[in-house]
Protein backbone atom coordinates (compact mmCIF):
# COMPACT_ATOMS: atom_id res chain seq x y z
CA UNK A 1 0.00 0.00 0.00
CA UNK A 2 1.12 3.15 -0.72
CA UNK A 3 -0.39 5.57 1.42
CA UNK A 4 -3.76 6.42 3.69
CA UNK A 5 -3.29 3.00 5.98
CA UNK A 6 -3.02 4.22 9.80
CA UNK A 7 -0.06 3.20 10.11
CA UNK A 8 1.20 4.43 13.51
CA UNK A 9 4.10 7.51 13.36
CA UNK A 10 4.57 11.04 12.69
CA UNK A 11 1.48 12.63 11.59
CA UNK A 12 1.62 16.54 10.31
CA UNK A 13 -1.83 18.10 10.53
CA UNK A 14 -0.62 21.02 7.75
CA UNK A 15 0.38 20.27 4.35
CA UNK A 16 4.63 20.36 4.31
CA UNK A 17 6.88 20.80 1.46
CA UNK A 18 7.88 18.54 -1.13
CA UNK A 19 11.12 19.77 -0.86
CA UNK A 20 11.36 18.66 2.90
CA UNK A 21 9.74 15.09 2.09
CA UNK A 22 12.34 14.87 0.01
CA UNK A 23 15.31 15.60 2.32
CA UNK A 24 13.53 13.37 4.58
CA UNK A 25 13.76 10.11 1.87
CA UNK A 26 17.48 11.15 1.25
CA UNK A 27 17.94 10.93 5.28
CA UNK A 28 16.86 7.51 5.33
CA UNK A 29 19.89 6.19 2.81
CA UNK A 30 23.40 5.08 2.94
CA UNK A 31 24.43 6.96 0.37
CA UNK A 32 23.22 10.16 1.17
CA UNK A 33 25.78 12.33 0.23
CA UNK A 34 25.52 11.70 -3.20
CA UNK A 35 22.31 12.44 -3.93
CA UNK A 36 22.10 16.25 -4.86
CA UNK A 37 18.80 17.48 -5.02
CA UNK A 38 18.06 20.83 -8.55
CA UNK A 39 14.65 21.94 -9.09
CA UNK A 40 11.56 20.91 -7.30
CA UNK A 41 8.34 22.56 -7.58
CA UNK A 42 7.05 24.57 -4.53
CA UNK A 43 4.12 22.18 -3.73
CA UNK A 44 2.48 20.73 -0.34
CA UNK A 45 2.38 17.06 0.49
CA UNK A 46 -0.82 16.49 2.56
CA UNK A 47 0.39 15.52 6.05
CA UNK A 48 -1.22 12.24 6.26
CA UNK A 49 0.83 10.77 3.10
CA UNK A 50 4.52 12.78 4.37
CA UNK A 51 5.64 9.32 6.03
CA UNK A 52 4.47 7.24 3.21
CA UNK A 53 6.04 9.24 0.68
CA UNK A 54 9.56 10.07 2.72
CA UNK A 55 9.38 5.97 2.24
CA UNK A 56 8.67 5.99 -1.15
CA UNK A 57 11.79 8.14 -2.28
CA UNK A 58 13.91 6.30 0.29
CA UNK A 59 13.58 3.39 -1.84
CA UNK A 60 13.84 5.18 -4.84
CA UNK A 61 17.02 6.68 -3.88
CA UNK A 62 18.58 3.95 -2.45
CA UNK A 63 17.82 2.09 -5.66
CA UNK A 64 19.42 4.73 -7.99
CA UNK A 65 22.65 5.24 -5.61
CA UNK A 66 23.14 1.24 -5.19
CA UNK A 67 22.81 0.73 -9.18
CA UNK A 68 24.61 3.25 -10.26
CA UNK A 69 28.52 4.07 -10.17
CA UNK A 70 30.16 4.57 -6.83
CA UNK A 71 31.43 7.51 -7.86
CA UNK A 72 28.30 9.13 -9.59
CA UNK A 73 26.04 11.67 -8.08
CA UNK A 74 22.04 10.83 -7.93
CA UNK A 75 20.66 14.35 -9.49
CA UNK A 76 16.99 14.84 -8.25
CA UNK A 77 14.75 17.01 -10.00
CA UNK A 78 10.99 17.63 -10.52
CA UNK A 79 8.23 19.34 -12.37
CA UNK A 80 5.01 20.31 -12.02
CA UNK A 81 2.97 18.63 -14.44
CA UNK A 82 -0.76 20.01 -15.15
CA UNK A 83 -2.72 17.40 -13.05
CA UNK A 84 -0.07 16.24 -10.81
CA UNK A 85 3.87 16.26 -10.30
CA UNK A 86 6.62 14.11 -11.03
CA UNK A 87 9.90 13.71 -10.10
CA UNK A 88 13.14 12.08 -11.53
CA UNK A 89 16.26 10.88 -10.40
CA UNK A 90 19.35 10.69 -12.75
CA UNK A 91 22.02 8.36 -12.62
CA UNK A 92 24.87 6.90 -15.25
CA UNK A 93 24.16 3.32 -16.21
CA UNK A 94 26.86 1.08 -14.65
CA UNK A 95 29.32 0.06 -17.09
Amino acid sequence: MLGGSDRPGRQWQEPQRLLSVMRGGIGRIKDFHRVQLRHLPELGVDGGLVDHLTLIFAHLLDNAARYSPPTEPVVVSGRRCPTASASRSRTPARA
